[in-house]
């Protein structure tokens, strides 16, 4: 037993007993070895053998020649050998630690067992300084636990394991009086050393006995999940969706607004289109009481078009909580006849006014972020910015460019922004039917030619977009945050479409 004094201790240690049956019941009452040193001298071989430990061989510990053998089955084959240091009783060890060897020593000799380790330093401390210093004396007792069995096995010392029962009681006590996770100090390697070192004894191993308990506990621990039938709810959150009065956009307010957002902004540049999206969405069957969708007409293609959405989305909030950046555009044409203009527009639209969108409305969604409730940007991107666009007579060099773009952009945003609470990803989406992607799909042969060509076997359908994006903007995703979220059934890793289209398709472009 080691000799710490639980009258010491903070009285909530104490108290964690509680919560381990029959923890102290349980626990070694006396030393393992059956025989005092005395009577092992009146019974056995009074010859004494001394062992010097350390890199210096600095410390020596002397001990009766029969009781270390009975302990160790590795010095008894050395000190009931015929070597000229076996007959001489002495043995040095420079590869030891002294002190854990004394305290194996110790046990040995007396059956108790002082560990270096002090649970004193969390007396006069609360709350989370009390939670911090415990969690360091519990590391603390587990490495020099875990050195200790290591001696242990390396020198075939049977029993003195029993040693680390207490202090290995006291530490699952502590996590528990602290609400520590005790599997984030306890090291599976450490687990592991036990159950390598500790041996099985008549009646059961008590150490072995508590460790399972541990296990168990820790078990029921990992199966508890917080919360879980809201870790995909968005109730209560305020939306603002760019490129959203159709297609993607449009599937992904739906999404939102039937996870429970209170507010959905909808912008594209026409006003009509925004207001017949709204229309549709608010008529939505399953909406959350007072929850509905609000039309913004602008244009994010331009940086006043950026500020107008802003103030007015102001009037009605005072902060948002997901940003879907969506607006974009595309371009094809020839690579010989692909207009400045043109690829410059692309560009500016996919790219720079995606930017310019986050950082006006950064304010709005620092507003309420915090650490356990971030804010969330999604910036759609593509595949085409991942493997090769569409080629040929209707080449999109400036969209695949600009996607790319946008893929990168989400990452250096995801840096920058992560400290304030605000979580940045990107999402690709495959082929999708919609106005933007209805032209491509008809000179690569048809939706269902480019569908029997995916490892799905289909396009992307609502559901898949909507899902992608309240997964990134729901607790489900609070720890994803730089990362680009491919939505294609598998089409940019099994290869290029768009580049490989059959000589038929390509002599229609």
């Amino acid at each position: 037993m080691t000799t710490t004094d639980y009258k010491t201790t903070n009285k909530d240690v104490l108290q964690g007993f509680k919560t381990i049956p029959h923890a102290l019941a349980m626990a070694p009452k006396s030393a393992v070895m059956p025989l005092s040193q005395a009577e092992f001298q009146k019974k056995y071989d009074s010859q004494v053998v001394t062992i010097y430990a350390g890199r210096d061989c600095h410390s020596h510990f002397t001990l009766p020649k029969d009781l270390l053998c009975y302990y160790s089955r590795t010095f008894a084959r050395h000190f009931n050998g015929t070597s000229t240091e076996a007959m001489s009783g002495f043995l040095t060890l420079p590869a030891v630690d002294p002190a854990l060897f004394r305290v194996l020593v110790d046990y040995i000799e007396h059956g108790l067992a002082t560990f270096p380790y002090n649970f004193a330093g969390i007396m006069g401390r609360d709350g989370d300084g009390a939670a911090a210093a415990a969690y360091r004396v519990i590391g603390d007792c587990a490495r020099t636990l875990e050195k200790f069995l290591r001696v242990c096995a390396a020198y075939d010392v049977h029993e003195a394991g029993l040693a680390i029962y207490e202090p290995l009681t006291m530490c699952i006590c502590l996590a528990q009086s602290y609400g520590i996770d005790i599997k984030r100090v306890l090291s599976d390697r450490f687990i592991d050393t036990i159950l390598e070192t500790l041996p099985d004894l008549p009646g059961g191993n008590p150490v072995l006995v508590l460790l399972a308990q541990l296990i168990k506990m820790s078990a029921a621990a990992d199966v508890v999940l917080n919360d879980f039938p809201s870790l995909f709810s968005l109730k209560g959150k305020v939306v603002v969706v760019t490129g959203g009065s159709r297609g993607l956009g449009l599937h992904a307010a739906s999404g939102f607004l039937q996870a429970g957002a209170a507010k959905v902004y909808i912008t594209s540049r026409k006003a009509k289109a925004c207001d017949e999206a709204v229309a549709a969405l608010n008529k939505l069957p399953n909406l959350q009481p007072g929850a509905h969708a609000i039309a913004v007409p602008a244009d994010s293609s331009k940086f006043s078009g950026v500020e107008h959405l802003v103030r007015e989305v102001s009037k009605t909030t005072d902060h948002v909580d997901i940003l879907f950046a969506n607006a974009g555009a595309t371009w094809g044409e020839k690579f010989d006849t692909h207009p400045d203009e043109a690829f410059g527009k692309v560009m500016d639209l996919n790219v720079k006014s995606v930017f310019n969108t986050v950082r006006l409305f950064a304010p709005l969604l620092q507003k309420n972020a915090t650490v356990q409730d971030t804010s969330r940007v999604i910036i759609t991107a593509s595949i085409a910015g991942i493997g090769v666009g569409s080629l040929g007579a209707n080449a999109t060099f400036g969209y695949s460019a600009s996607k790319a773009a946008a893929i990168h952009l989400a990452k250096n945003l995801a840096v920058e922004l992560g400290p304030r609470g605000i979580l940045v990803n990107a999402i690709a989406p495959g082929f999708f039917p919609s106005k933007m992607a209805n032209g491509l799909l008809e000179l690569a042969g048809g939706a269902d030619k480019v569908a029997k060509g995916n490892p799905n076997r289909r396009l992307g359908g609502a559901e898949d977009l909507a899902g992608a994006v309240v997964f990134l903007s729901s607790r489900a995703g609070s720890h994803i945050n730089g990362a680009t979220l491919v939505i294609d059934g598998g089409e940019v890793v099994s290869r290029a479409p768009m580049a490989q289209m059959d000589e038929s398709s390509k002599a229609k472009l």
